[in-house]
């Protein structure tokens, strides 16, 4: 009667095991899913950012910071390998007291290291969010 108890324990220690293990799967993995990173802002908000390349020789990425506050006005600056690509002001909103920029990047040769910049206008609050896209479409995340 014991060996029964020990069998729905095992299953579920495996299959927590399993969970566990899928859910560390970096964003990259399946092949042409996102590379993703996440972190944390100098005060309290924390960003996301992910990339993939997609037909056409594009780079498809979303950049997204959410302070938890409503109305935050935010100055954007997108850069790949160092060269500024875009800037951008952005509005954290009603809903997700957060906001995103999602763009179509050019692909360019080798690995393009992207790297946005919000600065909040009135705290002076910075998020640095980053992420690498190998010159197969891979990526490591280190900007």
């Amino acid at each position: 009667m014991s060996t029964r108890l020990v069998y729905p324990s095992i299953a579920l220690s495996v299959a927590t095991l399993f969970a566990s293990l899928a859910a560390a799967t970096p964003a990259q993995a399946g092949g042409g899913d996102f590379t993703e990173e996440t972190g944390a802002c100098s005060m309290a908000s924390v960003w996301d950012m992910k990339a993939k390349p997609v037909a056409g020789g594009r780079i498809e990425m979303e950049y997204s910071v959410d302070s938890n506050r409503l109305g935050q006005a935010w100055a954007v600056r997108v850069s790949n390998n160092g060269t500024l690509l875009f800037k951008v002001n952005r509005t954290t909103n009603g809903i997700s007291r957060s906001f995103s920029v999602d763009k179509m990047l050019a692909n360019r040769a080798g690995v393009d290291r992207l790297v946005a910049r919000a600065t909040n206008a009135k705290t002076g609050e910075v998020c640095r969010g980053h992420v690498a896209l190998g010159a197969a479409g891979g990526g490591s995340g280190q900007g």
